[in-house]
């Protein structure tokens, strides 16, 4: 078993590398043969790759080149993208662009136009971020460009106005479920931003969440920070996409200390995790309220202290990531990598179907375990995360990218044509 040395004591360098011993070799390989050298992008899973019917995305292709970028060590190339050959470079810069409409979204061949608000807003960024990765000028301007010149054309209706966006707002009664309706807010950040309805979205939702934690005193119990009553899984999924939001335009939480006590309570809680983001939201929420709060002291020193901060989440640490790497074992799949669901990869995403469902590992799954969970784990701790996979890693990486060639696509067994999968 690798061994970590954090600087932060015996117990939390053990901790760390019994996490650091769930992330294999092999999880490389299987990345690898993921990549399609026809259309440049990656495949959500081996299943998606081998049957008819599916095809390269652009989240599963972000999310790959984000997540191997992340966790291997590309210090001889200076990033990943350098690393590959210029043929696989141009096939890569060639994706997003190829997927482009003239409205100025971006539309996958095999979901077309009929997909949700969710999808249609996250393939934007994805395919804005892929393009100014590879140095790509787009075909038309993007949805967000658009709204920057205060051009409404094709805006969602809910976002053309002030009283349309509360509207919108009300109707998704947050404090329900705060992580699926921070979901959907945190797909469209970049348009509500550019629709110029930020802090409409703040002021909404900082009045929501000082009306939670009055009822939760009132029924005599402690403040948990959050923007929903119940201190589990979904409450603190729903900091952690509420949070990407607060973060991104550097907007203060109010009840930051205790999100700190949330997060970790529900990282040691027994909860079951029947879906990996309950293993990584709860991190990524906890790494919310530590972020915000170190960007409210780079505005207003001496605000917080930092140091108990960390102290407090040092002191928890071992058992916090005991914990995590005992839940994230159910997700690792035979091939090396992880699935999103316990025992099978999910077969849809942001309503979207992307695999048959079946035990095998996804992107979705992998990115999160590898990248997400270890990202969050090492920011929560306030120490540099080392490099998961190494240069020799990223060489087999390129090697077996390099050597793709075009295969024929299997035709999907009856049984998965006539009863398809559960939603997720």
């Amino acid at each position: 078993m690798r061994k970590i040395v954090s600087g932060l004591g015996k117990e939390t360098d053990e901790a760390l590398s019994e996490l650091y011993s769930l992330y294999g070799r092999e999880a490389i390989e299987w990345f690898g043969r993921l990549w399609d050298g026809e259309t440049g992008g990656f495949y959500y899973s081996s299943s998606a790759r081998d049957y008819e019917g599916f095809l390269p995305d652009l989240e599963s292709t972000g999310q790959a080149l984000g997540c191997l970028g992340a966790v291997c060590d590309v210090s001889p190339w200076g990033s990943l993208e350098a690393a590959f050959p210029e043929w696989v470079r141009e096939k890569l810069g060639d994706f997003a662009p190829s997927l482009m409409d003239g409205d100025g979204y971006f539309y996958h061949p095999q979901w077309g136009k009929d997909i949700g608000t969710s999808r249609r807003g996250r393939d934007l960024e994805w395919a804005v971020g892929l393009a100014k990765k590879f140095g790509r000028a787009l075909p038309y301007p993007t949805a967000i460009e658009r709204l920057s010149g205060n051009n409404k054309a094709g805006l969602a209706p809910h976002l053309q106005s002030k009283e349309a966006f509360v509207a919108y707002l009300d109707s998704l009664n947050i404090e329900s479920h705060s992580h699926n309706k921070g979901h959907a807010l945190n797909s469209q950040n970049a348009q509500i931003r550019a629709a110029g309805l930020g802090e409409v979205l703040f002021d909404y939702c900082d009045a929501l969440q000082e009306r939670v934690q009055q009822k939760l005193l009132a029924s005599g119990k402690r403040k948990n920070g959050l923007f929903q009553p119940e201190t589990n899984y979904i409450g603190i999924s729903g900091l952690f996409k509420l949070g990407a939001i607060y973060n991104a335009a550097r907007r203060p939480f109010k009840y930051a200390m205790e999100m700190i006590d949330s997060g970790i309570d529900v990282i040691l809680s027994d909860e079951v995790p029947e879906i990996i983001i309950y293993v990584f939201n709860p991190w990524s929420g906890l790494t919310a309220a530590v972020t915000n709060m170190n960007n409210v002291n780079a505005e207003h020193p001496g605000t917080y202290d930092m140091e108990a901060v960390y102290a407090k989440v040092r002191a928890a640490a071992p058992e916090m990531i005991r914990k995590t790497v005992k839940k994230l074992r159910a997700f690792k799949r035979p091939d090396g990598a992880f699935s999103y669901c316990i025992g099978y990869a999910a077969p849809y995403t942001q309503g979207t179907h992307v695999s048959l469902g079946i035990d095998e590992s996804e992107v979705n799954g992998t990115v999160l375990a590898i990248n997400g969970v270890s990202r969050s784990i090492f920011a929560c701790l306030g120490v540099t995360r080392p490099p998961i996979f190494s240069c020799e890693d990223v060489r087999w990486l390129v090697e077996i990218m390099s050597g793709w060639e075009p295969k024929e696509k299997l035709k999907v067994p009856e049984k998965f044509a006539s009863d398809p999968p559960t939603k997720y």
